[in-house]
């Protein structure tokens, strides 16, 4: 393969790659701060965290920050709608910007593509029967 055909393809991989990337997943984990949090009496650890059901209560997706910032909740506000309906709005919103980014990013390579990779098949067929006409062939059943 060329390294012109590898750069025009090189943009498409990037953006593939981004898309598919596994999301690095964060999580709140306590760690015990002392030996005896750790030991509880049935063996499993255990934290002053972890045995207030209060807490795990308190405890929300970590995009709920995102999702019900004081940004979308004052757009949404003034667009008439409640929190969570404006964080679904942007949510859409944003699926619908990124799929028209990659679909005009398609849109732009892939006709140019599929024709230079047309034009070079019918050019090897043409040097293939050329090359037959001229000499002697073997004929594939």
């Amino acid at each position: 393969m060329k390294l012109s055909s590898l750069k025009k393809f090189f943009p498409g991989l990037v953006i593939a790659a981004v898309l598919f990337a596994p999301a690095p997943r964060a999580s709140a984990q306590a760690e015990p701060s002392s030996p005896a949090a750790a030991n509880a009496s049935d063996g499993r650890l255990s934290t002053p965290e972890a045995q207030s059901p209060e807490k795990n209560k308190q405890e929300v997706d970590e995009n709920d920050q995102y999702l019900h910032s004081p940004s979308v909740r004052k757009i949404g506000a003034m667009l008439g709608m409640s929190a969570e309906q404006a964080a679904t709005a942007f949510t859409v919103g944003n699926f619908i910007v990124l799929a028209v980014l990659v679909g005009w990013f398609l849109a732009k390579t892939l006709p140019k593509t599929f024709r230079n990779r047309t034009s070079s098949i019918q050019k090897g067929l043409v040097d293939a029967v050329s090359a037959c006409a001229t000499g002697p062939c073997k004929s594939i059943a």
